[in-house]
């Protein structure tokens, strides 16, 4: 049986392709292996230069849509994809509104009800599995490197209603700082902002309520990630209607990235609710990345 393949008059052995490509996944595991070790050192720098330097296809390869002009697309699914869109920019709205109130929403009090339900807990579960993984996925397609993170078990849901996931993202520690009343030691100034690093930004916050809307069809409760970005945006001086466009331009660009990378998100997911470092994380995305990434 012929084992061989001719590109352009040229013959090359399939066995030869099999071969190189398990040196350069082992290559890949490897530097992987090195990016944790860097991680756990706390030699962030380090960990991020060898992220750019291993070849990795996803970091950093997703490509920013500006708008629905940008998309070649059947009308019928821009059609689609706008109604979810909605849908999404409605959440985020309502959990502005209650930001801003200090009220509890329908949703969140139901979930204090019945989060001694198993039933409830396993969903609950789930949707914080899917959620920090949509962020992890989002940031480290946009060149944003996760340098930590934590998805609650069952048990720690059970044992404390406020248990909660996150993402921690190098160059992204500012997040956790934001008053958006007071003064910031970082010049973010809006002036000074690339648009693109503002729906970078942006994007990554929303990633995990997008990925509940992705898989689950919407998202229940209130978000911290919304208040979050909420606080920024006023920080920023962003006026309503520039805010609201920045938001939607994000959860495009979110929902783009989470439903074409459909198996690399849910194998993100299990690897992460197993604890998994880092580098195997990252890995787990390499191996189900679909090209092109966005």
């Amino acid at each position: 049986m012929n084992s061989s393949l001719s590109f352009n008059g040229q013959i090359v052995n399939k066995q030869a392709l099999i071969f190189a490509g398990e040196v350069s996944a082992t290559r890949r595991r490897n530097t992987l292996k090195r990016v944790d070790r860097e991680l756990v050192k706390g030699n962030y720098r380090a960990a991020l230069s060898l992220v750019k330097s291993c070849g990795l296809r996803g970091f950093g390869a997703a490509k920013q849509i500006q708008s629905f002009d940008d998309l070649n697309m059947e009308r019928s699914d821009i059609s689609s994809l706008q109604k979810r869109l909605d849908l999404i920019f409605e959440s985020i709205e309502k959990s502005i509104r209650f930001t801003s109130s200090g009220e509890l929403s329908l949703l969140e009090l139901e979930r204090l009800i019945y989060r001694e339900s198993g039933d409830y807990l396993l969903n609950d579960h789930l949707k914080c599995m899917q959620h920090e993984a949509g962020h992890f996925l989002v940031g480290y397609l946009f060149g944003v490197l996760p340098k930590g993170y934590r998805v609650p078990s069952m048990d720690d849901l059970n044992q404390d209603e406020l248990a909660g996931g996150r993402v921690d993202f190098l160059g992204l520690e500012f997040l956790e700082e934001v008053d958006p009343d007071g003064k910031s030691n970082y010049k973010l100034i809006k002036e000074k902002l690339f648009d693109e690093t503002v729906c970078r930004i942006l994007s990554v916050i929303i990633g995990g309520l997008v990925a509940e809307h992705v898989v689950f069809g919407c998202s229940a409760g209130l978000h911290s990630d919304v208040k979050k970005m909420y606080n920024l945006l006023k920080r920023w001086d962003f006026k309503e209607n520039e805010a609201e466009s920045q938001i939607k331009r994000a959860a495009l660009n979110a929902v783009l990235i989470l439903d074409r990378q459909y198996e690399a998100r849910s194998r993100l997911a299990e690897a992460m609710a197993l604890g998994r470092s880092v580098g195997n994380c990252i890995d787990t995305i390499e191996i189900a990345l679909k090209d092109p990434v966005i």
